[in-house]
């Protein structure tokens, strides 16, 4: 049976905390799309009225559905009237946070419930409390990562692998279209949200070896965040600040890679980052901290280099080596475009989301 008829007819529910800017809700956005083409019925829960996905889910004629915010048991019973009053095939988390609630659902309604896990599965038991997580890995059908060190992550506290699914984020080929790069290297970019685990200040101290080699060398940072104020101060006292310009929150980024030369993520954990994706699908090189999920993405010495993140160095020799070589930067940078192409697109979906859900057990094969 093809991926589209299996889904077609299909009542999913997805759960998703919030709609608001990050990359989660990209890749919600981008499977209900998925869904949709492919003849399924699918409506949103959340928990946040009002934020930035919730207008381009309802332009889909996606219905969106906000639960309380009163109480966790007021989420859950509103969560379980609305699934009474309409029911649905299999019930899908968005997020880690999410996870319990999904449980509850599917074991109350008999439903197939998938959970996720897209982060570091550390700082997530961390955020969310390690009770209920450790109960809803553990019920849970089935977990979702977009990250295959999730899958191991999983199987270390007890969920093993056969209940753990791989479902890579994607990304719009077509938005984040391909542009070669000819001229002399002199842009870096980073682009994340300015906070303490992403680490920006060792982008600037990367960025601050470099130049004294070559002067040329500009940073740019996209993103906005409580640390912009102390990476300015750090950018000043490294005396690049001359050099580095902080672009705030970018509401559409393709033009922003378009124009630089090298991205350079320099993040302490991540599930699957999708800015690399996104450079990648431009043909940018990457130079990124090998945590997590980004060695799925950045093949080291083919669409980038991965550095270890004790290693002061490597960043700034590996992005020097980079701006040095024209010819490897126009190789990566290639083939960090076929790699996106055939792992991150959003062709890839319906077959993806397919085998979920017959893992789940909510469409044969």
């Amino acid at each position: 049976m093809s991926c589209a008829r299996a889904l077609e007819g299909l009542r999913v529910a997805l759960l998703a905390p919030t709609l608001g800017q990050g990359g989660s809700e990209r890749q919600l956005f981008y499977n209900v799309c998925a869904l949709q083409g492919s003849g399924a019925h699918v409506r949103v829960f959340t928990f946040i009225g009002g934020e930035f996905w919730e207008d381009k889910l309802a332009t889909q004629g996606v219905p969106v559905l906000r639960l309380s915010l009163s109480s966790r048991l007021h989420r859950i019973s509103g969560l379980l009237a609305a699934l009474r009053r309409d029911p649905c095939d299999v019930i899908q988390s968005f997020h880690f946070y999410g996870n319990p609630y999904v449980m509850i659902a599917g074991r109350m309604l008999n439903l197939p419930a998938i959970g996720a896990l897209r982060g570091n599965l550390g700082d997530e038991l961390a955020a969310t409390g390690r009770f209920s997580t450790w109960l809803a890995a553990r019920w849970m059908k089935v977990v979702a990562c977009n990250h295959r060190s999730g899958v191991e992550d999983l199987a270390r506290v007890g969920v093993s692998k056969d209940r753990t699914y791989y479902l890579p984020n994607v990304v719009d080929t077509d938005s984040f279209s391909f542009v070669p790069r000819k001229r002399p290297a002199s842009v870096i970019l980073a682009a994340s949200r300015l906070t303490q685990e992403k680490r920006l200040d060792r982008f600037l101290l990367a960025v601050a070896a470099v130049r004294k080699c070559n002067s040329a060398v500009s940073a740019w940072i996209a993103g906005d965040g409580p640390e912009r104020a102390k990476l300015e101060k750090v950018a000043a006292q490294l005396g690049i600040a001359s050099a580095v310009r902080f672009l705030g929150a970018v509401s559409e980024m393709a033009p922003v890679y378009h124009q630089a030369d090298l991205l350079v993520h320099s993040s302490e954990n991540e599930g699957t980052p999708n800015v690399i994706i996104e450079g990648m699908s431009t043909g940018l090189p990457v130079i990124a901290v090998g945590v997590d999920g980004v060695s799925d993405v950045v093949e080291h010495g083919s669409t980038g280099f991965t550095v270890p993140p004790d290693d002061s160095e490597a960043l700034p020799s590996r992005i020097t080596e980079l701006l040095e070589n024209s010819d490897l930067r126009s190789r990566m940078g290639g083939r960090a475009r076929a790699k996106v192409v055939e792992d991150h697109s959003p062709d890839q979906l319906p077959g993806k989301i397919a085998g979920l859900y017959h893992l789940a057990g909510a469409i044969s094969s």
